[in-house]
């Protein structure tokens, strides 16, 4: 999830990371509540809203270390990312001033 927003989305990596992080540390947190249906609700014989089907798992370790360890490794990429372009930005912006200055 975070690969792909990092493309959609216009933040910083380190912002983007902290909001995918917070999203699935409160989505853990709230996941078995989309599982409890009132007793009054399944009194029917037939509810097509019944959660017999739904194979989700709905206990979730919030910490989701694995995941969070992968975006962070991610997060250490792209930040490295932007400074060599930042770099190669400057030498650029270096070597015009240069060809600027040699033509006056």
């Amino acid at each position: 999830m975070y690969t792909r927003l990092s493309y959609m989305w216009t933040m910083s990596p380190a912002e983007l990371a902290s909001k995918v992080k917070t999203f699935f540390q409160k989505y853990a947190m709230n996941r078995h509540k989309a599982c409890v249906i009132t007793p009054a609700f399944l009194c029917e014989q037939y509810c097509p809203d019944d959660n017999r089907f739904d194979l989700r798992p709905f206990l979730y370790n919030p910490k989701w270390e694995t995941q969070f360890q992968n975006i962070d490794t991610a997060l250490q990429g792209a930040a490295s990312d932007t400074a060599v372009q930042e770099s190669e930005d400057q030498e650029s912006s270096v070597k015009r001033n240069k060809l600027d200055a040699s033509k006056v």
